[in-house]
This record gives C-alpha cells, sequence and structure tokens, in this order.
C-alpha cells in the first residue's frame, strides 16, 4: 500500500465507505477513527475526521495491487487483512462488519482467502 500525505489525495469522489479501525505496523486506532473508502479503480484508509489527519496515516492501493484479503479476528474483534504486491506490513482495517467489506473487495476483484485468520499483536503480520 502506498502511504500518502493529505495534499498528494486526489478529489474523486468514492463509491461507498465504512468507518473503523486499523493497525498499520505498530500503531493502532480503534473504531471509529478510520474510514475506509472504495473507489472505482482502488482503496483509501484514512482518518474520520479533520482532527485526526495529522495522527492516522493515510494509504491507498489499487485494487490490481492487492494481492489478497482475509478476515482475521482476535478476543478483541476482527477486521480484513489486507496484503499488497509491495507492502512490507499489511494493514488491519478493524470492523463489525468484515462480511460486508469482504464481499465490496470480491466485487472489485480482490482475491480473498477463505478462511479466517488469527491476529497477533506481537506479530501482526504473521
Amino acid at each position: 500500500m502506498k502511504r500518502l500525505k493529505s495534499n498528494e489525495i486526489s478529489g474523486e469522489k468514492s463509491v461507498t465507505s465504512c468507518v473503523g479501525g486499523m493497525r498499520f505496523g505498530l500503531f493502532n486506532a480503534t473504531i471509529p477513527l478510520v474510514r475506509l473508502d472504495f473507489f472505482a479503480s482502488k482503496l483509501r484508509l484514512s482518518a474520520s475526521s479533520r482532527i485526526l489527519r495529522r495522527l492516522i496515516p493515510i494509504l491507498e492501493a489499487n485494487y490490481t495491487d492487492i494481492k489478497e484479503v482475509q478476515i482475521v479476528s482476535n478476543w478483541l474483534g476482527s477486521g480484513i487483512r489486507i496484503r499488497t504486491n509491495d507492502a512490507e506490513t499489511s494493514p488491519v482495517f478493524w470492523t463489525s462488519d468484515p462480511g460486508m467489506v469482504l464481499s465490496r473487495l470480491k466485487e472489485n476483484g480482490v482475491n480473498t482467502k477463505g478462511d479466517r485468520g488469527r491476529f497477533y499483536f506481537t506479530n501482526p503480520d504473521k
């Protein structure tokens, strides 16, 4: 996933979006601090409010660059791990409805991993 600065964001309107949280490397933002926007050819993870823009990274990936997505869970909740071809770290989008996010990604041609994975806080990319 490509990390963007706020001045690099295009003015393109999203098709749909949902609010959740995000784990990126050692950074964790709880629900409802992150928004996942679906565009015609890409997705974007960003802060859900203007106040948080300096704290939460903006991540963007074209659907064609996403290697696979998988539902992951632990005792705190569930989310969608997004693995791209070029990223060292795979972000997790925390959501109360991972099935809806997964189906939206499938609609856009993203490869989904069928089995539910386990999320480990000490090794988030495992």
